[in-house]
């Protein structure tokens, strides 16, 4: 399965132990990433047609370091299982500045890949503490960027009549529940900045999420584990439970 992300440093965050957690699982999957670090829809639409090469592109890894394309390259140059679309961040949960850029994008990308599954990644809502302008978008409070980004990326979804949801963000507003991945209760932050994953649990968490969602089976015996140190299996295991439950349950 070849699937294609059209997005920004959240799809990195995402992408980024994808194909190890593949691999691990015997789950045949090869991520290609299409970055412009904080992305927006509208501005992926004002790359159709363009020849500049403006995104970042590569497979199977966070794009960094990776070339440089331009979006109908990316969609013409091979042929691709899925293609996954996003907001970004600070305007993930205000509707206005889905439409109509989203319409046109999927049209894009069906014409060039008609062939293809178009999925919603679902992103995920700041940190109680994020630092960001964007933040201000939902009165620097979590628990309503969340309620607002969940009901746009919905409606993303059916305006579109998307084929897959991916609710990462869904499965982090979930996890920080726990007292695992509260930091006011001394456990482990999600993000490393407020707002991009962690490079352990963070990322993680979203990656088994696609993979999940995507199909791959045995979750509970994928052995890869991020290589951090001090990585506790306690909270692996309960990210590996929480995405069971909301894809299998």
């Amino acid at each position: 399965m070849k699937v294609l992300f059209i997005g920004n440093s959240f799809s990195q965050d995402a992408c980024e132990y994808m194909a190890k957690i593949a691999k691990a699982g015997n789950f045949d999957l090869t991520t290609v990433n299409l970055v412009i670090g904080g992305c927006s829809l509208e501005r992926h639409c004002s790359n159709i047609g363009m020849n500049d090469e403006k995104h970042l592109y590569a497979k199977s890894v966070n794009a960094e370091g990776g070339e440089k394309i331009s979006l109908d390259e990316a969609l013409t140059q091979d042929k691709y299982d899925v293609v996954s679309i996003q907001q970004a961040s600070p305007f993930s949960g205000l509707w206005e500045t889905y439409v109509p850029f989203l319409e046109e994008l999927v049209a894009h990308v069906r014409e060039l890949q008609p062939e293809a599954k178009i999925a919603i990644h679902q992103t995920w809502a700041y940190e109680a503490d994020a630092p960001n302008s964007g933040f201000a978008n939902y009165e620097r409070d979590r628990h309503i960027m969340h309620a607002k980004l969940y009901e746009c990326y919905k409606r993303a979804a059916e305006l579109i009549g998307a084929d897959i949801f991916v609710p990462v963000g869904n499965l982090i507003a979930n996890l920080r529940e726990s007292w695992m991945f509260d930091p006011a209760k001394y456990g482990a932050r999600l993000t490393r900045d407020g707002f991009h994953l962690s490079m352990d649990y963070g990322r993680y968490a979203a990656a088994l999420m696609w993979c999940a969602t995507l199909g791959m089976k045995n979750i509970e015996e994928n052995d890869f584990v991020p290589p951090m140190l001090g990585i506790d299996m306690m909270r692996i295991k309960k990210i590996k439970d929480t995405v069971i439950s909301m894809t299998q349950g």
